[in-house]
């Protein structure tokens, strides 16, 4: 018999699919939807059956790594194919494929078509469409999962201290090297490609808008600055191939003042500088934990940058950005990053604060603890301004007067 619970979630679930439906619902009625769903599996699974999922799930990130290295995705296009295809295409044996199908058919990556026979699903249309999402998963097992297995036998080490970036923490301890995972990164330039490449994707991947479309861009940075002006208007700091910086570019063609990103000059070496040109971005190397040399801007972006490291090397990023910055709210701070919520975490943003917890010694943040890292560094959170229903928020501050 169904309990008084799982009734309501039924309930909400069908009310939500309603209001889905309605063409005026945006993308928070869709989350809102998602949620209520997983709340109602919760209720649904036993105890033995959620623990039962909560081990072999790795395996499911396995199982689609695997896919990606036997290029599996490609193999399988607008036709239907045979296990024996793809062990003739692949190279693999065909028992090999066939387990491996198993998996990732539950998981909606390949649809069954029949006896060992295999069409695309819509994660698998998704994933060949975009290599920078099967980049994200190469990453996220290459790195993370590699570096997680070692956390259980760190933390008994170390007296279950809380990670930190000391220069013997986890990622040392996992992958036997003392260099930690930024140096680790740059000696290898399949994997550096890999990594940003994984990144082009994120705020694609979190389905919240870009920042633009929320925030009063020509309000607060552009109304004094003059036509044609030689004035900097916005500096992507530790921006990566310059993806957002194009995506407000083109949002915002007519907008006055420069356009500076900056980033290592290993990551500016894959931009496309022509695409770069084309929407007047100006590219220049440049370490974030070295003085800022753009002086006076009006207003220094960080995106997904901060939750990459603990709160001493925060400081650091902050003090120079904060030499930079102009008094009386000319030059403002804007940092896209996930602001936790104090109760009612979501299960993505709790395992990606382990996933920071293990490559960095680093996490996720919630409103409190941003207030204070910003406050120790003279700064003032003017507002936060909610991108979308996962979390992901603009944090606007200036110097504090």
């Amino acid at each position: 018999m169904l309990s008084s619970e799982v009734l309501s979630l039924i309930d909400q679930v069908n009310s939500g699919a309603k209001a889905c439906q309605d063409e005026n619902q945006n993308r928070d009625a869709q989350a809102e939807l998602l949620a209520t769903c997983r709340k109602l599996t919760a209720e649904l699974e036993s105890p033995f059956e959620a623990i039962r999922r909560f081990s072999f799930q790795p395996y499911e990130t396995l199982a689609l790594r695997i896919a990606i290295q036997l290029n599996l995705l490609d193999a399988i296009k607008d036709e239907d194919v045979t296990a024996l295809g793809l062990a003739t295409t692949t190279g693999a044996d065909r028992l090999l494929i066939v387990r491996i199908m198993r998996v990732l058919c539950t998981m909606g990556v390949f649809t069954e078509k029949g006896v060992e026979l295999y069409g695309a699903g819509r994660i698998a249309l998704a994933l060949r469409a975009r290599p920078s999402l099967r980049d994200n998963v190469t990453t996220l097992f290459d790195f993370g999962l590699n570096a997680a297995a070692k956390l259980p036998s760190f933390l008994e080490k170390t007296s279950f201290a809380n990670p930190t970036r000391d220069g013997s923490g986890l990622w040392q301890h996992a992958f036997n090297t003392p260099l930690d995972f930024w140096a680790w990164l740059e000696q290898d330039p399949e994997r550096a490609r890999a990594f940003h490449s994984s990144m082009v994707d994120r705020r694609h991947a979190s389905a919240d808008a870009a920042w633009f479309e929320n925030y009063p861009v020509v309000a607060n940075l552009c109304s004094t600055v003059p036509p044609a002006s030689a004035e900097v208007l916005l500096v992507d700091v530790g921006g990566g191939w310059g993806q957002d910086l194009l995506a407000f570019a083109s949002a915002h063609p007519s907008v006055p003042g420069r356009l500076i990103l900056q980033d290592r000059a290993h990551a500016l070496a894959e931009a496309d500088r022509e695409s770069l040109g084309r929407r007047r971005v100006e590219a220049i190397a440049h370490d974030f934990f070295d003085p800022q040399p753009v002086i006076g801007a009006r207003a220094y972006y960080f995106h997904h940058i901060f939750h990459d490291w603990p709160d001493a090397e925060c400081r650091t990023i902050l003090q120079h950005t904060v030499a930079a910055m102009h008094p009386g709210g000319r030059s403002r701070l804007l940092i896209v990053e996930d602001v936790l919520p104090d109760v009612g975490v979501s299960s993505y943003l709790g395992l990606r604060d382990m996933h920071m917890m293990t490559l960095f010694g680093s996490m996720e943040r919630n409103r409190g603890q941003w207030t204070e890292l910003l406050g120790q560094e003279g700064l003032e959170v003017v507002k936060i301004w909610e991108l979308g229903p996962k979390s992901e928020s603009l944090i606007e501050a200036v110097l504090r007067q």
